[in-house]
């Protein structure tokens, strides 16, 4: 397992990239037509779905590293 500070890093890395990814998507539009397009409700459904397990794991590895240092 890598350290806290590292995984913690890889963590917030990806949760960046998917809500920035939200944020041009919703920039160009694509929020609006996602009844529209399938394909758009997707991917915005599998973000939603990374940024989700991303935020699980950190909190795992967050609380393994507490647990760990107590």
């Amino acid at each position: 397992m890598l350290p806290l500070d590292i995984s913690a890093l890889i963590l917030r890395r990806v949760l960046i990239d998917n809500v920035l990814e939200l944020k041009k998507m919703l920039e160009r539009g694509l929020l609006k037509r996602t009844l529209e397009n399938e394909e758009d409700k997707k991917k915005i459904e599998e973000i939603f779905k990374r940024i989700n397990e991303q935020t699980k794991n950190f909190h795992v590895s967050s609380s393994i590293y507490l647990l760990t240092k107590s």
